[in-house]
């Protein structure tokens, strides 16, 4: 069977149809499909739509996807690179958001290859048809209501585009469009007629936030907010059960950041959130708030972007384990806005659009563990997330806090059972005495990749990390080519003190600049004193091996 990312394999096979006539092939198509049944129903205790995957039931997470390129340049290359970022976020659905298209065929072969689900708008948003009153537009409300001009033709667009993916195990559902519905008589033919005829298998909901989906009602949007928000308030409140959009930002790295403004433009980043400098606007700044001055000074791009991967770290980290701490009593889902941008944009975003990755990628990626030990800043206990299948028994959770010279503080151990889908706080966590300023909370789940928080007795005032000891991790790369790719390993290790937000790049040594993209297994890396780790790493083999550099950047160290 052909299973949602982080729930099971995605075993594909092969058909191979041809029509004879008089022993002589007519025509021939080869497919690739899987085997799998999705339901769903309307959750009885909060009203979201709640899916199954062979009679399974799938807390979804995912990000809405706009579009790969805003030149059309839609290669299959780069549509898999896309799809197995969000794979490696631990994510298991994709919004094909319905201010963009239907994609190539090449999509949806990336989507159901890394596990997965679509969830595919047609487009129509209700950003341009007419949704919300509109003062700048020539076209009433009502007449913009009615786009498009030709409504025969968008029907026969639909039924062509539904023939074209439908055999896709990836498929999972459609929805007609963003925030508001189409114009009556299309949303009426779609209905009944459309995909009734073409694919009655699938569920269809007639726009984003309709009942059928969520539990909203028509003229409240009901999805966002879009902005920064403080970490405990992921925790506490309650959004809507099946959230098709909720966001925050997502500000790229420093190299991306040189190479989409001029050093002048550059020199006008954001203050305390205001955005003064033009450029920033138009590529849509969101804005950090304070978040970026709680770590200390920004004097400069470098410190802006050095401090902002920190808080993008945190920020969906915090994002996607507050929204499941409350899974299936308050939600059945959350995708984020949004996790990719087809141009150079600053708004919400895991890579930027030269495929670099940054910080938010590997937050959300923790945040979304199918099985990991979390912490709740509102209850101020560590907790056990179980999205999966599998019930566990006999887990081990080690919680320890350390202060910035590495001293150990505090330990506990607890062992716990957790069944599958389930969600559970297990250990008070206490505040250190003595401490003033930033403090490390250490959340080891048997021998897994730990969690490291780092916390504040003063609140939200992080400029305390600037005393961390300088130290630098021990660092051994490998590399070997294995067929068109590099494939490679990095082993950090720190010795007596911590080594807080190693960032591992790949560079041509030759020319300076970057490689792109590069699929890393983890990257933002927190040791704590005798902690190590390892990262595996594959990148195209388009140098050869000599030029390839792979380069630590540490917050705590003052070199790479």
């Amino acid at each position: 069977l052909w299973w949602p990312n982080g729930i099971g394999e995605q075993p594909l096979y092969d058909m191979n149809l041809s029509f004879e006539i008089g022993n002589q092939v007519s025509d021939r198509e080869r497919l690739r499909y899987g085997i799998r049944e999705i339901t769903s129903d309307k959750c009885p205790d909060n009203g979201g739509r709640r899916f199954f995957v062979n009679g399974q039931k799938i807390y979804v997470t995912g990000g809405n996807y706009i579009n790969s390129d805003w030149l059309l340049r839609l290669s299959p290359e780069r549509y898999r690179d896309e799809v197995r970022f969000h794979a490696e976020m631990n994510l298991r659905m994709i919004r094909v958001w319905g201010g963009a298209l239907v994609e190539r065929p090449e999509f949806y072969n990336a989507c159901d290859e890394f596990g997965i689900l679509v969830f595919q708008d047609l487009w129509g948003s209700g950003d341009c048809n007419g949704a919300w009153e509109d003062p700048t537009k020539m076209d009433s409300r009502e007449r913009r209501w009615e786009y498009p001009d030709n409504h025969d033709l968008f029907i026969a667009s639909v039924e062509d585009q539904v023939k074209m993916i439908r055999n896709h195990p990836s498929l999972c559902f459609w929805c007609g469009a963003n925030e508001w519905p189409l114009a009556k008589d299309i949303d009426q033919c779609l209905r009944k007629e459309v995909f009734p005829r073409l694919d009655p298998e699938r569920l269809f909901v007639s726009f984003s936030t309709d009942t059928l989906f969520t539990r909203n009602y028509l003229g409240d949007n009901g999805d966002g907010p879009y902005g920064i928000q403080e970490p405990e308030w992921f925790f506490s409140f309650r959004s809507h059960p099946f959230n098709p959009e909720a966001g925050s930002v997502g500000s790229p790295e420093v190299e991306s950041m040189r190479e989409m403004m001029t050093e002048q433009d550059l020199a006008g980043f954001p203050r305390k959130g205001f955005t003064r400098n033009y450029t920033w606007r138009y590529h849509k700044d969101l804005g950090y708030g304070d978040h970026l001055e709680r770590y200390g000074e920004v004097k400069d791009i470098e410190t802006y972007c050095k401090y902002a991967q920190v808080v993008n770290y945190d920020q969906y980290r915090s994002f996607m384990e507050g929204w499941a701490s409350h899974m299936w009593d308050w939600y059945t889902g959350i995708l984020i806005w949004k996790t990719q941008n087809p141009w150079t944009s600053l708004r919400g975003q895991m890579y930027d659009w030269s495929l670099d990755v940054n910080a938010s990628l590997y937050g959300t990626r923790k945040g979304c563990e199918p099985l990991h030990a979390y912490y709740n800043p509102v209850t101020r206990k560590a907790g056990l997330l179980n999205a999966t299948l599998k019930d566990y028994t006999d887990l081990s959770i080690i919680a320890r806090i350390y202060n910035l010279e590495g001293k150990l503080l505090w330990e506990k151990e607890t062992r716990a059972s957790s069944k599958a889908n389930t969600v559970q706080e297990l250990l008070d966590i206490p505040v250190p005495e003595g401490i003033q300023g930033a403090y490390f909370l250490r959340l080891a789940l048997n021998a897994d990749v730990p969690n490291i928080y780092w916390l504040t007795t003063e609140p939200k005032d992080y400029t305390s990390l600037s005393q961390l000891p300088k130290s630098r991790p021990d660092i051994k790369t490998e590399i070997k080519k294995e067929g068109s790719n590099f494939v490679g390993t990095v082993r950090l290790s720190a010795d007596s003190q911590i080594s807080f937000f190693n960032r591992i790049k790949v560079f041509d040594r030759e020319t300076g600049k970057r490689i792109l993209p590069v699929h890393y297994s983890d990257n933002y890396i927190t040791l704590m004193p005798g902690d190590q780790q390892e990262i595996s790493l594959e990148f195209p083999a388009n140098l050869p091996e000599e030029r390839i550099q792979i380069v630590v950047d540490s917050y705590n160290s003052p070199l790479p």
